[in-house]
């Protein structure tokens, strides 16, 4: 089957909640050759047999060898994946535009700094772009 997916910044797992239950959170994503998957592809993948240091190919692809388990998102993630693979690697591989104006789509999350507002994030940003204020880890929907 096609694994779901999408590609994340080294810092991914600093910013979002999400519970890593193998490898180190703030390398797990800084190898170009490495990846991230959920509990349930590295046991239908897998079975019993440690994951980590394994090869994987992501929908015939992009080949990669898995440098952390992490527990499948929750019902309630607007992010719903398998497989988290390093941006850069995206980025290499298929060299997309990349500019304000337009070409490669993605969504962007800020972190802001805890007790800091929100207020005037928009206008730092610039153009105008649509940004929703966040505070902090949310423990309950990552």
């Amino acid at each position: 089957h096609e694994i779901g997916g999408f590609f994340a910044d080294s810092n991914f797992f600093e910013v979002f909640s999400f519970e890593l239950l193998q490898g180190d959170p703030a390398k797990v994503l800084s190898d170009l050759s490495g990846g991230v998957i959920t509990r349930e592809l590295a046991l239908k993948v897998f079975g019993n047999e440690n994951p980590v240091g394994q090869m994987m190919s992501w929908n015939q692809q992009i080949d990669f060898m898995v440098t952390g388990v992490m527990n499948d998102p929750p019902d309630n993630s607007q992010l719903e994946f398998e497989l988290i693979l390093p941006l850069e690697q995206y980025i290499r591989t298929f060299k997309p535009y990349l500019s304000w104006d337009g070409g490669f789509s993605n969504y962007t999350y800020l972190l802001l700094e805890e007790g800091k507002p929100a207020g005037n994030t928009r206008d730092q940003q610039g153009n105008g772009r649509k940004t929703q204020p966040a505070q902090g880890k949310n423990e309950n929907a990552p």
